[in-house]
């Protein structure tokens, strides 16, 4: 059966929907990422700001999963009108450890992502997070892979840093969910992901584990 993304008609959902976003705040960020000990709106948050909204206005959110390619996992996010009308979206996910905690993990932010962007709601950026949003929207870089060496480079400066990995990826997360491991960062997040960690080993230890990107 094909997916369905929407009802046949959504006009009281979509006048529904403005007024909810007339009332909503943006998402407090209450959270730590331990990563980079950067503030971000989590789950409980994004709810928090949008709920009340939605419910007095008839509308309800439904979060479901299903079985994606290659181990993946996808989030179904749906929007239901008292009307019976409905919108959705669907969010590929693979965990970084498939284990019971990673699954758990890849969902949750799943939810948080999908729930605010189906909603409206928004969530301010750290400065990190700004620069892989401006490189990321830099027409004139290519939009193929990392290498390997690439790769190399930025797990060999976390394991020097003594960072964690998860926590690392999770962070780069935040500005593309479809990255689960180094190789899927495009091209153009080397240079911002380098200066990131660069910025961390300055906090850490001064300049005396920076590295220069190539």
């Amino acid at each position: 059966m094909d997916f369905v993304m929407q009802s046949s008609d959504i006009g009281k959902l979509a006048e529904a929907l403005a007024k909810a976003q007339a009332q909503m705040q943006g998402a407090i960020k209450d959270s730590s990422n331990p990563f980079f000990k950067s503030k971000y709106a989590d789950l409980s948050s994004v709810w928090n700001s949008c709920r009340e909204p939605l419910s007095n206005n008839g509308i309800a959110v439904i979060q479901t999963t299903d079985s994606g390619l290659d181990g993946a996992i996808e989030l179904i996010t749906t929007l239901v009108h008292s009307s019976g009308q409905f919108i959705r979206g669907r969010l590929p996910i693979k965990p970084v450890r498939p284990d019971p905690q990673g699954i758990g993990s890849a969902i949750s932010y799943a939810r948080r992502y999908g729930l605010s962007s189906i909603v409206g709601v928004i969530q301010e950026d750290d400065d990190g997070e700004n620069a892989m949003n401006r490189s990321s929207n830099n027409s004139n870089k290519s939009n193929g892979r990392i290498s390997k060496n690439q790769v190399q480079q930025i797990t060999n400066f976390v394991n020097q840093l003594g960072g964690n990995h998860q926590d690392f990826i999770q962070w780069l997360q935040r500005t593309n969910p479809k990255i689960s491991t180094y190789s899927d960062l495009p091209s153009n997040y080397f240079q911002p992901a380098m200066e990131a960690l660069n910025r961390k080993a300055a906090k850490l230890n001064g300049s005396n584990v920076q590295q220069t990107a190539h």
